[in-house]
Order: C-alpha cells, then structure tokens, then sequence
C-alpha cells in the first residue's frame, strides 16, 4: 500500500510530464521507470484519474500472462496480453510437407490449424499502457506504437531483456525515472536497499535487513522457512529440481504426476490457448486444481491432464493435456526435448512450480520469496540477482550458495 495518497516531487514531475504528453499530437510515446517501491503503479493510476478517461478508452497491456494477471490485482481490471490485444486467430488447412491439404475423411473436409494475424485496436481506444516494458520484444513494440494511440510504458528499466529478442522499450535516453521510496513496510526497506546492493554488484552479508529481508548461509534455509515461504527462486534449472524434489519429500508426495494443489508453471508459449484475456505461456505459474492419477494417462498420446489455475486468477485453464515425458524428465532431458524435439504434438510443456528462475519470475510478485544467490556465466549475475530480489513484496530471504 502507498503510504500517502500525495505524489512526492519525483512523481510529481512524472505525472505532469505524462500529462503533457498527451495533450501534446506530435508525440506518440511516453516512457518512465522505477525500482521498487517507487510508486510506479500509483503514478500510472493519478495520471489515468487527472485525463478522466473511461475504462472502455485504456487498454492496458504486458507481455507476459503473469504480468497481466498483477496488473489486474493492482487495479486494472482490462489487462490482458499484448497478443490478446493484438492478434486475432484464423483458421487455415493443414498443409503436409508437400504442401498438400490433409483432410478428416470421416467428416470429409480439411483438417483446420489456427493462425494469428495482426488487428486493431478498438475505436473508442485513446491509450494504450504497457506494464513491464523491459520485457518486450521489439516485435510486439512495433505492432504497439503502429496503433497510432498514446502509449504510456513503464517497468523497471533495470531488469531482464526479453529473451533471444531485442529490447522494444526503455532503449533510448528519453525514459523518465522515479527516485523516491514510497513502500513503507518499515521504517528501514531491507528489500529495496538488497535490491541495489544486487545492482552495484556489492557483497550481501548475513543479518536482518530492516524487518522486512534478512541474508542467511545456507545451511540456515530450514523446513519450516521453506514452507512458510511462496516460492524459491533461483538461476539454475538444476537447481530448481533440487527444490522440487526437497519440497516434494516434506509433503510427502510421491510418483511423477502432480498432486491436487501443486505448483506447476508453463515452459512454452501456446497463443492458441487463452482464459479471460491471458494466454497460456512461458512462466505462468499456479496450481494443479483436479486430481492426476494414472488412469488419466493418455500412453497413446503420451500425456496426462490438468486442471490449470493460474496465480491471481479466478478462472481454470481446464482439461489442459500434459506432455508426460517433459513433465517427469529432469533438467538435461527437458532441454533435450525443447533443443530437438521441436515437431512434437504432444500436450503442453509444464515443470513443478516449488522453485522458479529469476527469467521466469519476472513480472510476478509474491509476498515471501527465497532467492537463491547462485553465480552465473556471463554478464547478468547482477541483473538476475536485482530481478529475484525485487520480487518479493512482503518479505525476503537471500541465500548466499555461491561457490
């Protein structure tokens, strides 16, 4: 909650910007940025109620499911994707490798395979806002600002590109940023001052860090702390298969299907799939909600089926078929099938959800996070750290596992 219903003088300066770029007909983009705490949200929501405009005139939009579904719990009850804003489905006939039409014979028609193809916005449109603008892909950038609508975008310039694409937002100098704290969780925010330890690269000590984050070895990360905790993230997919198999064992389940109640989280993007305006794609996260057992195996078909309820949602991604072989692999014969495997049929591509990447986390929030400071290959170690980190809303536990 913000602690004030008064913009602080670096909101102040956002919101009058954003304002008179909207009056303004030569400009068509308005970016700001902002870690946590800084209010982002509530800057968005005082220039939305200064312009007076009707829900039916915004269309709020991320790229991610999981980002759109926060956007919803934080007020704006229109997010949906960027593709479910802007690409409507069409059939077309399955065409063999020869290009020949494939027909059902028992029905005599073609078999029909759906495709997506660009559409506009609706015409009562005035503005479109992206949430999470770091995370979009130039792609869809594009397809965005070809609306010829304001668009306001705003994120965390500091987390994660998208991934294997190119930045559509926040790559230019033109990004107004928010400086002032407005999360009051205590009077002393270990998270945000863990967050920017994370960004300078700085070494995280154990102790507590306000009354909201604290730093442990370890060997300190309990049973109890675990399952008091929403999720564990991390940066290693070997990693994440340690957790499952650990949270697995303290609540007793057993065999390879998921259990009613388990977290399990998507690992590939399908668009043809969509509840209520959120497609069922990479990173979205929740729980099995029907009961898996082994008479509801298709071996045929090599798949098994779930009940899907997203995090924050309210209604099910049901009767969703399971790619068995992916969903009981471990971490090397997963990547070996998503690597080359990619003319599979079978279902969709889930994992458990105890542990998840900081990639895959981006765009959520949770109320108790542990993150898992593991060190990577590369340039990211701090970006990665910065994003697990920032997840957590209520409170944090950071555990050193280097070396």
């Amino acid at each position: 909650m913000e602690s004030s219903d008064v913009l602080n003088p670096s909101q102040q300066r956002v919101h009058d910007a954003a304002i008179d770029f909207f009056f303004d007909k030569h400009r068509k983009l308005f970016e700001y940025s902002g870690g946590p705490g800084r209010g982002k949200t509530f800057v968005l929501n005082k220039i939305l109620n200064t312009l007076g405009l009707a829900t039916i005139q915004v269309a709020p939009m991320t790229y991610t499911g999981s980002a759109a579904i926060n956007m919803r719990r934080k007020g704006m009850t229109a997010a949906k994707t960027i593709h479910s804003w802007l690409f409507e489905p069409y059939d077309v006939p399955l065409q063999d490798e020869h290009g020949n039409i494939i027909y059902d014979h028992k029905l005599n028609r073609p078999l029909m395979v759906k495709k997506f193809r660009p559409r506009n916005l609706p015409s009562e449109i005035e503005l479109v806002v992206v949430d999470e603008g770091g995370s979009v892909p130039n792609k869809e950038a594009l397809q965005i600002l070809s609306q010829n609508r304001k668009v306001i975008v705003t994120g965390d310039i500091d987390q994660l590109p998208p991934v294997g694409g190119t930045r559509g937002f926040f790559n230019n100098g033109n990004v107004m940023r928010l400086e002032a704290n407005m999360r009051q969780l205590s009077s002393y925010n270990g998270i945000e001052y863990l967050a920017q330890l994370a960004l300078e690269g700085r070494p995280m000590h154990c102790g507590m860090y306000g009354n909201n984050a604290m730093v442990i070895p370890k060997s300190k990360l309990s049973k109890e702390l675990l399952l008091w905790s929403d999720v564990v993230i991390c940066n290693k997919n070997v990693t994440r298969d340690q957790f499952t198999k650990i949270y697995r064992n303290m609540l007793g389940y057993k065999g390879i299907l998921p259990c009613h109640g388990e977290p399990i989280i998507c690992k590939q993007n399908n668009w043809d799939i969509e509840v209520d305006g959120i497609n069922l794609v990479n990173g979205l996260r929740g729980r099995v909600m029907n009961f898996p057992d082994i008479s509801g195996v298709d071996y045929q078909a090599g798949t098994f089926t779930v009940d899907f309820l997203a995090d924050n949602m309210t209604h099910l991604f049901e009767h969703q078929p399971v790619d068995l072989e992916y969903f009981s692999s471990d971490y090397q014969a997963r990547k070996k099938i998503k690597d080359y495997d990619l003319r599979r049929t079978k279902g969709e591509l889930f994992e458990f959800g105890y542990a998840i990447t900081s990639y895959a986390a981006q765009g959520s929030e949770y109320p108790r996070v542990i993150y898992i400071k593991e060190p990577m290959r590369g340039d990211l170690n701090n970006t990665l750290d910065y994003v697990g980190i920032t997840r957590a809303t209520d409170f944090l536990t950071v555990v050193l596992n280097e070396g």
